[in-house]
């Protein structure tokens, strides 16, 4: 008896997953890190879409050598409804100790942007993340929202399939192949690091 309500409840289970209309396509892409040829650390890009709802998550860990050993992560969170960006989250910390914190709440026509502590407002309607670039090639986006310093990026159109944007003194390339990122390099005077799609 015990074997059947088992089989049972395991049966009701299965089905609830298969019936569910909510259910989760999640795809996560990994890039490795590198400075001057040696690998430095790690970039975990994870997009899970729900319905309407897309929820896109980045975790970069760095630590490199330049004068002296340099830890960095950064971890973004944000979610869309319906390709509008709806609520994000950046925290970026550098030897374990926050450098900045970035969050981003629409608020119907405009957006609320708290960048380590101090509040602004950005006035769009409707946003797009720099981090959609990881799991789609921005052929028709002219700007996107920076969600690691609140603020809005002109995209610019490198070579063929390779989009650019600068913030901070740093150009950041993109660089696709058949609309799926294989690489980004960002380039600053001091250093210049790549992350690879990892095979």
């Amino acid at each position: 008896m015990k074997i059947k309500v088992q089989i049972l409840l395991l049966g009701l289970m299965v089905l609830a997953l298969i019936c569910s209309p909510n259910k989760a396509n999640s795809q996560e892409l990994v890039y490795e890190g590198f400075m001057r040829g040696k690998k430095v650390g790690e970039l975990v890009a994870t997009r899970e879409v729900n319905d309407e709802n897309t929820r896109i998550t980045l975790k970069t860990n760095i630590e490199a050598h330049m004068l002296v050993k340099i830890t960095v992560e950064l971890h973004s969170e944000s979610m869309y409804t319906n390709q509008s960006l709806v609520h994000a989250s950046s925290i970026s910390k550098v030897h374990g100790n926050v450098k900045s914190d970035v969050q981003t709440v629409k608020k119907g026509d405009f957006y609320e942007v708290q960048v380590d502590g101090d509040v602004k407002t950005v006035n769009h309607t409707s946003l797009v993340g720099a981090d959609i670039f990881y799991f789609e090639e921005p052929k028709n986006i002219n700007s996107v929202y920076a969600l690691a310093m609140g603020e809005m990026l002109q995209v610019e159109k490198g070579e063929a399939n390779v989009y650019y944007f600068e913030h901070d003194g740093k150009k950041e390339y993109h660089k696709y192949i058949d609309g799926i990122l294989h690489e980004v390099e960002i380039s600053h005077t001091l250093y210049t690091m790549t992350f690879k799609l990892k095979k």
